[in-house]
């Protein structure tokens, strides 16, 4: 490929460029510029470009300062991402703690359509249970068997006070003791 030897505008250095982008260069008539540090400093210099203002700010994992430009500092502020980061690495290993320490964390309590209306607990990664079976666990100080259920005694499921509470042994139990009526409209199945 064939290359042609020309003289920077701004900062006056020899360097070589293909003859083809040259000839395209001189048909748009462009300026023959080194890097792309010359032709924001030379865009700056005519006027088309404002100068960028920089803003010192420290690392939120290593602690480390670093400079940001305004606007994207101001763009931080605006979507109240307060955490600000010197490197895409410091960012991923922040965020790879999880739990209390990632961006999205929201307490570790969510209620979702799905739970009908009971209340999930983060207790682990990857690991999430209904909280009332948790509170009741953390209150006998044992697990408790797939087979038992936690009655709330108001209908509240998401009042989760150990005084509403109480532990069933069976789904059959429950039902034929806590809601009796439900059982005679037959909209539980008989257990055997």
């Amino acid at each position: 490929m064939e290359s042609k030897i020309v003289g920077c505008v701004f900062c006056h250095k020899t360097y070589s460029i293909p003859l083809f982008r040259y000839r395209y260069n001189q048909r748009l008539g462009r300026q023959n510029l080194c890097s792309l540090q010359c032709r924001n400093r030379f865009l700056v210099s005519m006027g088309f470009k404002r100068k960028t203002r920089w803003e010192r700010l420290t690392c939120f994992q290593c602690k480390r300062n670093f400079q940001i430009s305004k606007t994207l500092a101001s763009q931080k502020r605006y979507r109240k991402t307060h955490k600000t980061f010197c490197s895409a690495l410091c960012k991923r290993q922040f965020q790879e703690r999880g739990g209390k320490w990632h961006p999205c964390w929201k307490g570790g309590r969510s209620q979702a359509p799905a739970h009908k209306g009971y209340l999930m607990l983060n207790i682990g990664p990857n690991r999430r249970m209904f909280e009332h079976r948790v509170v009741m666990e953390r209150h006998l100080r044992r697990k408790l068997q797939p087979s038992e259920v936690v009655h709330h005694r108001n209908g509240n499921r998401a009042d989760n006070r150990i005084s509403n509470l109480v532990v069933c042994k069976s789904a059959g139990y429950h039902s034929a003791k806590y809601h009796p009526r439900k059982r005679l409209l037959g909209k539980f199945l008989p257990t055997k």
